[in-house]
């Protein structure tokens, strides 16, 4: 029954790929660009994603296998890292929760978290991840049900949310404290709903509630981020450095309109980083303690270019493809290495088309 499934797969597949107006897929990797050697694939089988690189140049992510005949039979991600030395390694995932796994952050002695899905990709638990202890649980608040890791500074503080339920409105962001556990970012519950992304080493977090951003500290609590477009703006945060510098992605007028790259400093306030040419929108994903921003362009899905961007030259574009029209960079280290995820022509694809390509000269021959 499966080969029937699969047959019928491939040859409606094909018609697909025959119509004029298809699109062609591709595979998404995981790319690490060194300054001095240049690029590096870091994906394997079909899929990959770098999330974060330290100041070692090791990097973490997630990949799985994903043939084109096994669409019913997928491989779920597995967080893993990529070490310069050593090579990939597979951290697996959390007991209870065997499926798709994904890490999102590392600190500078190679501590890893992330989070693992259930089978169904339902239920989320964050984890924490050495080489000596293995992948351990980060438990969300008493009675609640869920929790996921997005980073870890070097003094293994982690930030990240607890869910309750599936309503969005219990979705709180949350610190992990080696010494005080799991600690409320907003206890009185002054947002609907609310998310830590970044936390640095002064112990800064960044993240986001249902009308903006925030940066939270022990000392001021949660704070609410500026954001271009006046009352009507709203500045996502997506990473700190260790200066306290925040980049991410701010609207630049009402909410229909578009967003753009920004960089919010503690002295300087919030700065436009433009687009690359003619570009309507623009998102920083990365920043280091240099000041060097990363992240991407776009005017369309089916074209995004990756940038870097620095106080002396603004911003300029970067050629980190791996032979698609799609790249996002994810994170950039002090080395100024960059990691995050391409498009990659997919052979499978290609060959079908090739087929599809004889099959209608030949037609048009007879």
């Amino acid at each position: 029954m499966k080969c029937e499934k699969k047959t019928g797969l491939i040859v409606g597949i094909l018609a697909v790929l025959l119509s004029p107006n298809v699109v062609v897929a591709a595979d998404i990797h995981a790319f690490l660009w060194d300054p001095s050697t240049g690029i590096q694939d870091l994906g394997y089988e079909g899929y990959g994603i770098a999330y974060d690189i330290n100041n070692v140049g090791v990097a973490v992510g997630a990949a799985f296998a994903f043939g084109l005949l096994e669409v019913y039979d997928p491989v779920d991600p597995v967080a893993c890292l990529w070490d310069p030395a050593t090579g990939r390694r597979d951290l697996g995932s959390i007991t209870g929760y065997e499926g798709p796994s994904y890490a999102r952050g590392i600190n500078s002695s190679g501590k890893v978290v992330g989070f693992s899905e259930d089978f169904s990709a339902t239920f989320t638990r964050g984890f924490i991840w050495n080489s000596t202890a293995g992948m351990q649980s980060l438990e969300p608040f008493s009675g609640w049900d869920y929790s996921i890791a997005y980073a870890i500074n070097d003094s293994g503080i982690v930030a990240g949310e607890s869910w309750k339920g599936d309503a969005l409105q219990q979705r709180r962001a949350c610190i992990w404290d080696p010494a005080s556990g799991v600690i409320d970012l907003d206890p009185t519950g002054i947002y609907d709903y609310s998310y830590a992304r970044d936390i640095n080493n002064a112990g800064k977090v960044i993240g986001g509630f249902d009308g903006g951003g925030f940066v939270w500290d022990f000392t001021n609590g949660m704070q609410s981020l500026e954001a271009l477009g006046g009352e009507y703006g709203k500045a996502v945060p997506l990473a700190i450095n260790n200066i306290g510098q925040i980049v991410g992605r701010t609207s630049v007028g009402p909410y229909w309109s578009p967003y753009h790259a920004y960089l919010w400093d503690p002295v300087e306030g919030i700065l436009d980083l433009g687009t690359l040419g003619e570009d309507q929108w623009s998102v920083a994903t990365g920043i280091n303690d240099l000041g060097q921003v990363v992240g991407h362009s776009y005017s369309s899905a089916d074209s995004v270019r990756a940038f870097i961007w620095d106080e002396e030259n603004g911003m300029q574009e970067l050629n980190l493809s791996l032979g698609g029209n799609r790249t996002l960079p994810q994170a950039i280290n002090d080395s100024g290495q960059i990691v995050g995820y391409s498009e990659v022509p997919e052979p499978a694809t290609m060959t079908l088309l090739v087929i599809g390509g004889l099959a209608m000269l030949r037609r048009r021959r007879s």
